[in-house]
């Protein structure tokens, strides 16, 4: 299934085994879904829904807010630890962040590339 073509959040509680749907009917077009442990909040990139053309977001485990990280870019792999991010800021860099997502409204500040490509070259 295309990434744009997604709807909706099911989530499966291992201890318990029931599967719930997230409270956010709206949720969609989402990919490389991250949820730290414990976090209260699912970190994402949207492509092309939720009144976002392509972006990394915040997702509330328990409710409807959706919070724009402006990192640009995709594919976020958020660290075990839920303090730092990284992820494609290009297709030809990769960029990394602090990541606050204890607070009322989740961040990502500190925001560099780690590497990249300024004369990429494709190979055949």
């Amino acid at each position: 299934m295309p990434d744009f073509a997604t709807r909706g959040v099911s989530i499966h509680e291992l201890a318990s085994g029931q599967t719930r749907q997230h409270p956010n009917a709206k949720i969609e077009h989402l990919y490389t879904l991250n949820w730290p442990v414990g976090g209260k909040w699912l970190v994402a990139t949207v492509h092309g829904g939720m009144g976002l053309s392509h972006a990394i977001v915040a997702i509330a485990t328990d409710g409807d807010r959706v919070v724009d990280l402006k990192l640009g870019g995709c594919r976020p792999n958020v660290r075990f630890d839920a303090k730092k991010i990284t992820w494609g800021h290009s297709d030809f860099c990769a960029g990394v962040a602090d990541l606050d997502l204890t607070a009322d409204t989740p961040k990502a500040t500190n925001i560099h590339n780690i590497v990249e490509s300024t004369n990429p070259r494709l190979t055949t």
